[in-house]
């Protein structure tokens, strides 16, 4: 008879479906929550427990009405095109393959579980959807560019001839390279103006599509034979072709040094080539987090 009930109790696992109205609130409360109820009913012993969740965020798939409060429904509408003395610059963008991974130490209290989403991902709490905060856009791309200054090394100059590219201006020196980068991203500057670029929380855009994908990361442990019977770890990650929308607050023009200004045009076109080129996130070394046109 217990043997019965067991196994009716695994089918209700199985069976047992998700929906998924935000998926911030999803992720970080009913995903762990299910599992602590599921695991404290013993319903862990053929490791299903996972799928029925696991399957609800494959399946989830919102749509945009159009008249939430975000930075780029605002800006859509007309009601934000200027911050102070700032223009409000659009950037659309969509995810590279294979896909983003941001905000992976975010806490969440998930057991150890075969199957379970063991990492965290940045989500708005409002709408449940992806973002990239601006703070994490700013400090990616300043730290992609930080070997520019370090003097004349052979990774210095050679990040530096990058950049250039990027510019697509063959005619500029390492040292306005460098006054560019200073202009772009620090506080104060000989120049310093109000005029420093502010980065917005970049939004993923619902289009009815999957937000969402899985991949797996194999940990390896420090002992004396790290590659032996390592453990892959299932993740969440944003799908590839999830588009972003990024916005960015520009003075009209952006004083680099005594020669040069670059109009808010030029500056939002860098920081696109640099999206594109070094991207966001995590393990951005291995190709995650970059961007492409859309």
């Amino acid at each position: 008879m217990a043997r019965n009930n067991k196994q009716h109790n695994q089918s209700q696992v199985r069976s047992e479906s998700f929906d998924i109205c935000n998926f911030a609130y999803f992720f970080y409360d009913q995903y762990p929550d299910n599992i602590a109820r599921m695991v404290a009913a013993g319903k862990t012993v053929d490791m299903h427990v996972p799928k029925g969740l696991n399957d609800a965020i494959k399946a989830y798939r919102p749509t945009s009405d159009g008249r939430s409060q975000t930075v780029h429904s605002l800006y859509q509408r007309g009601l934000l095109r200027r911050v102070g003395s700032h223009e409000v610059r659009h950037i659309a963008l969509q995810v590279a393959h294979p896909g983003l991974i941001a905000g992976t130490g975010t806490a969440r209290a998930i057991p150890d579980i075969e199957g379970c989403i063991q990492n965290g991902i940045s989500l708005d709490h409002t709408t449940g959807l992806p973002y990239i905060s601006g703070s994490s856009i700013k400090g990616s791309l300043r730290s992609a560019l930080e070997p520019s200054r370090n003097g004349e090394s052979e990774s210095a100059c050679a990040h530096l001839e990058l950049f250039r590219e990027l510019l697509g201006d063959d005619s500029l020196d390492m040292e306005t390279l460098r006054d560019i980068i200073v202009a772009l991203f620090d506080n104060e500057t000989e120049f310093g103006q109000a005029g420093q670029p502010i980065f917005f929380d970049a939004l993923a855009e619902p289009d009815g599509k999957s937000l969402f994908t899985f991949d797996f990361i194999t940990p390896h442990r420090a002992d004396e034979d790290p590659f032996k019977d390592p453990v892959p770890l299932q993740i969440l990650k944003v799908a590839p072709g999830t588009l972003f929308n990024f916005y960015i607050a520009l003075p009209s023009e952006l004083r680099v040094n005594d020669k040069l200004t670059l109009t808010c045009v030029q500056v939002q076109d860098v920081f696109k080539q640099l999206l594109m080129t070094f991207g966001v996130g995590a393990k951005t070394n291995l190709g995650y987090g970059l961007f492409c046109e859309v």
